[in-house]
């Protein structure tokens, strides 16, 4: 194994605090028992459940101090989402361990924005965590503001935005449209800014894997996976054939008007899954994946059929013909997930999507967390990673 990612819940504690301190032991514990040393860490994703934007600051703040106390200079990418982790704890963190000690981890840090660059034999891979902007709910702004540094960390590593294959965009209230008159929907502006920031590069192994999921009250947070080219790299994207491609779909089920006076609005710029392989490994990147057929939602009122048809999305993606493009490494079904993450809309809902989450899929680390959907008529949304 080469990339590990955990998610821990705490253990014990009544405050934020204690809490942190119950994950961070927790993890120091799994890394004495890989015998791991802290600085393989690469990237940090805390979950946390808040209430108001200054409670979410305060938060962040905490948890920024905590980590530049841990790790100094070897300081993951790090990133705090307004989503409530299962059972209302205060947080939830998930973990990506780079574990090939031959690999060189290198901690860089861009305009107060840490992330991270694993130097392989012949190419490197990016983590960065927690692009945003103002965190004031302007999700134009803030799309803008992440998009601008993105570009400039993709640069500084003389990459472009085709060299990104897994991409997180959490948005505040993701359905909601703040101005009637103007109809502009939060996920579709997101949609058109980061359409006009793609639109610079020339994307030849198709579009990154992607979620776009709503948050509370955090503005707008990109993470992102980055690969460099190199001939032992072999990148494929999967299409589910039950699914229209999300970059195809028409403008009936895209929500509000455009931002741009350019006419139509863009779609979702990604890829149902993506493919990596290389001489090390073979990484399955699994998107947002929901209960959509075509393009259409369906069974909208029933979590525990939309749950079904999202497991069974997901299957039909990684047994895709397309995964044979690359050689032995079918049936992929047969292997583990090194996670699963599910976003559930209603909390009340939690234990159905766990119990068939965990009935269907083969893995030692699942997600749970609740938090909006990109459409209004969608109750929950799982992604995953495989890793072989």
């Amino acid at each position: 194994m080469k990339t590990s990612v955990c998610f821990l819940l705490p253990e014990s504690g009544n405050t934020l605090s204690d809490q942190l301190d119950n994950c961070f032991k927790q993890l120091q514990n799994l890394n004495e028992e890989s015998k791991i040393p802290s600085g393989r860490i690469i990237a940090l994703t805390f979950f946390v459940a808040t209430e108001t934007r200054d409670q979410y600051l305060d938060y962040k703040a905490t948890i920024n101090s905590y980590v530049k106390k841990l790790y100094g200079k070897s300081h993951p990418a790090i990133s705090c989402v307004a989503q409530a982790p299962e059972n209302g704890y205060y947080v939830g963190l998930e973990v990506f361990i780079e574990h090939d000690l031959s690999n060189k981890v290198t901690y860089k840090q861009l305009e107060d924005t840490p992330y991270v660059v694993v130097e392989h034999k012949d190419y490197k891979e990016i983590y960065a965590s927690g692009l945003t902007g103002r965190i004031n709910g302007d999700i134009y702004e803030n799309s803008n503001m992440a998009f601008a540094l993105m570009e400039k960390i993709l640069n500084a590593e003389n990459l472009n935005f085709s060299n990104i294959v897994r991409q997180w965009n959490y948005i505040e209230d993701i359905t909601h449209i703040p101005d009637k008159r103007e109809n502009h929907q939060h996920y579709q502006i997101f949609n058109d800014v980061r359409s006009d920031y793609y639109d610079k590069s020339e994307f030849i192994h198709g579009y990154p894997s992607a979620t776009g999921i709503g948050t509370d009250i955090c503005g707008l947070i990109i993470n992102f996976i980055a690969i460099s080219a190199a001939k032992s790299v072999k990148i494929v994207p999967v299409m589910n054939p039950g699914q229209i491609d999300a970059h195809k779909y028409s403008q009936k089920v895209l929500v509000g008007n455009g931002v741009y006076k350019k006419g139509d609005k863009s779609s979702p710029k990604f890829e149902r899954g993506k493919i990596v392989k290389t001489d090390e490994k073979t990484n399955i990147y699994i998107s947002g994946t929901a209960a959509i057929h075509g393009e259409n939602t369906v069974f909208p009122t029933d979590v525990e059929k939309q749950t079904l048809v999202t497991i069974n999305n997901i299957k039909k993606l990684v047994e895709n013909g397309s995964v044979s493009k690359l050689g032995d490494i079918q049936p992929v079904e047969k292997n583990n997930y090194s996670y699963v993450r599910s976003y559930v809309k209603y909390k009340k809902d939690i234990d159905i999507v766990k119990q068939l989450c965990e009935e269907h899929f083969r893995s030692e680390c699942f997600q749970y967390v609740v938090s909006d959907i990109c459409r209004e008529n969608l109750l929950v949304e799982i992604e995953g990673f495989i890793e072989f």
